[in-house]
């Protein structure tokens, strides 16, 4: 390698990547091993345009320019100052597939315009992989390829000879995001099928994505969420999990097709035999069946994935066959200094470049312009009402507090309802208690009305018989004898 002196000693990366494996793999990892130093463009999200004048050379990286008013500030100032701008794309994000999760979530639609209008305007393109630039081709005709390495500062290489522990389980794994998932699933037949050929005998281990439904009986999760999006944490945690055999499922479409193979890669530091999609990229690195296994159909998958379950010594030759291959070829400390000389041949061609403009050009800046003013009114629009909820919040705030937790809530109701229930229980019960004593007492009292009606009776017959004896002769004859008898009958002293 020419250890001569390189103009390039400062580049300056505007990203909206942070530390992420991004900016790592493409900046960030071959600077430091090249000791070449990388300035900030953006730091805690504030962008710094005047950092151009520290650089040799600026680096625009993938959606940075969704920062239109920023960007185009940068491009100014590097053109001013005689520096050249170098655009990075890793992914061709014009090409979505339809089913993928970042377009169904408009993840980058809003920077999609702002991305070709750098395309178009820089100096240079770098891109991972050589379908990527027969795509941009038509764009800008200065396009480099500068493909993504295993950066060995960060990845060690576990040793496919030691046993895994599966509590004797064959773990096959699979590590992704969420965006991967319609791939997942195109090959789920395939381990349902496995399942079924060996009971009991497989956990499937997810690394970031949830396994799809009908696997989750059979699998294993970790690092989802992952605890950290910087690339070198991930790192260091994946290197401490194990699996027997990995898989690398990947649709057969025109964006994946421009995709690196870094998860290949990936999984050979990790150390454990794959089986993968034959589609590019991994067709383009992959001897099939020598350090990797390349499946086009579920019976294939299934095949491959039956042939390595079955056999731990077409594991370990599979998975050190790989290793040997990225040892040899896909070092970053061996290829480092390809990307430096990228790098220094845009700095030594760019006074003699004669800028033409490509076609449409004009159109699409005036595009971009158009729809990114109106994205900010819309984000204006967004930031009032933004405000006017929070004002909100400060008035109504203890109101909506008192029902944050609708479960709480409800179960204090349900108490409240329980006590009044309750207490209407007792008060209806004393009130049949009530109902039964006066019936009782009624019954008693009429009882006693008959009675007084009965002895009132017997008292008018009485006064009758007295008043008619009284008026009847012998009241008159007997009365002198009734005199006489009081005196014989009339108590003396005691």
């Amino acid at each position: 390698m020419d250890t001569s002196p390189l103009p390039i000693k400062n580049i300056v990366l505007y990203t909206n990547s942070g530390d992420d494996s991004l900016a790592v793999l493409r900046v960030l990892g071959p600077a430091r091993k090249l000791g070449v130093n990388v300035i900030r463009g953006v730091h805690n999200s504030q962008i710094n345009v005047d950092a151009v004048r520290a650089g040799d050379v600026i680096l625009v990286q993938r959606d940075f320019p969704l920062n239109l008013d920023a960007y185009e500030q940068v491009l100014a100032l590097a053109r001013s100052l005689g520096k050249p701008v170098i655009f990075d794309l890793d992914d061709l994000l014009f090409e979505l597939p339809e089913n993928h999760p970042d377009r169904l979530r408009f993840h980058f639609t809003d920077a999609l315009l702002p991305m070709l209008q750098a395309v178009m305007e820089a100096d240079l393109v770098t891109v991972a992989t050589i379908p990527l630039r027969e795509y941009l081709l038509p764009f800008n005709r200065n396009i480099a390829v500068i493909p993504n390495y295993l950066n060995d500062d960060l990845w060690q290489f576990n040793s496919p000879l030691m046993p895994v522990t599966g509590e004797g389980k064959i773990i096959i794994g699979y590590m992704g995001g969420h965006s991967h998932r319609p791939d997942l699933l195109l090959v789920l037949p395939a381990l349902l099928n496995l399942e079924k050929k060996f009971p009991g005998k497989i956990l499937y281990q997810f690394w970031g994505i949830e396994p799809p439904t009908e696997l989750a009986p059979y699998s294993k999760v970790d690092w989802c969420p992952p605890g950290s999006l910087l690339y070198a944490d991930f790192v260091a945690y994946f290197l401490t999990q194990t699996a027997d055999i990995v898989i690398a499922p990947l649709g057969d479409n025109l964006f994946n097709s421009c995709k690196s193979s870094i998860k290949y890669l990936e999984y050979g530091a990790f150390g454990s035999p794959g089986v993968y999609s034959r589609v590019q990229p991994y067709s383009d690195i992959i001897t099939d069946g020598e350090d990797g296994f390349l499946a086009a159909t579920l019976a294939e998958w299934e095949r491959y994935l039956s042939n390595l379950i079955e056999s731990r010594d077409l594991r370990i030759r599979v998975a050190l066959n790989a290793q040997r291959k990225i040892k040899e070829n896909w070092l970053l400390s061996q290829n480092a200094h390809h990307q430096l000389q990228v790098y220094t041949d845009a700095v030594t061609q760019y006074s003699k470049a004669e800028r033409i403009d490509p076609p449409a050009y004009g159109t699409i800046k005036s595009l971009t312009r158009q729809l990114t003013a109106k994205m900010q009114s819309h984000k204006r629009e967004i930031d009032l009402l933004t405000g006017k909820i929070l004002e909100d919040y400060d008035n109504f705030g203890p109101l909506i507090d008192q029902s944050i937790d609708p479960k709480s809530t409800i179960q204090t109701l349900k108490v409240l309802v329980a006590a009044q229930t309750a207490s209407i229980d007792a008060l209806t019960n004393q009130l049949a208690a009530q109902k039964s004593t006066t019936t009782t007492i009624t019954a008693q009292l009429g009882e006693s009305n008959q009675r007084n009606l009965e002895l009132a009776s017997q008292l008018e017959e009485r006064e009758q018989e007295a008043l008619s004896y009284a008026l009847s002769r012998s009241w008159r004859i007997t009365r002198p004898f009734r005199n006489l008898s009081r005196k014989f009958h009339k108590p003396g002293p005691r």
